[in-house]
């Protein structure tokens, strides 16, 4: 985005623009992700996993949408499918809370860092009432 609008193809405007989605856009993610981590800090798992962000992304994303992809040419899946045939994908089955690719998610490194940020409450003695 730099570089485009030091050469004059993005006006102002829309780098506002865009600073304003990466902002604002993941925080429909973010915080149900947060919500998650706490929820099983308080459940009190018997072996929380060591990187406990990245396994709630992975184990629990946020936007677990089935997305339209197209194939690029003829492909062998549960049959023949032909060039630019639709395939809907589950990201719950891919491990890939980000996608990969053309595809990845802007926001990855904003929702990362909220999920630290959520995953610092291991330090408080957190429990449910009896």
């Amino acid at each position: 985005m730099e570089a485009a609008g030091a050469a004059g193809r993005v006006g102002t405007a829309g780098l506002h623009y865009q600073v304003f989605t990466l902002l604002f856009a993941g925080q429909l993610t973010t915080d149900p992700t947060v919500g998650v981590l706490v929820a099983r800090l308080l459940l009190g798992e018997p072996d929380p996993p060591a990187d406990l962000v990245e396994d709630t992304l992975r184990r629990y994303p946020a936007a677990p949408f089935t997305l339209w992809r197209f194939t690029t040419g003829p492909v062998a899946l549960a049959g023949r499918l032909p060039a630019h045939a639709p395939v809907l994908v589950d990201l719950r089955a891919t491990g890939l809370p980000f996608g990969a690719g053309p595809h990845y998610c802007l926001g990855a490194a904003l929702a990362r860092l909220e999920g630290i940020r959520g995953g610092r409450l291991t330090r408080l003695p957190l429990r449910l009432p009896k």
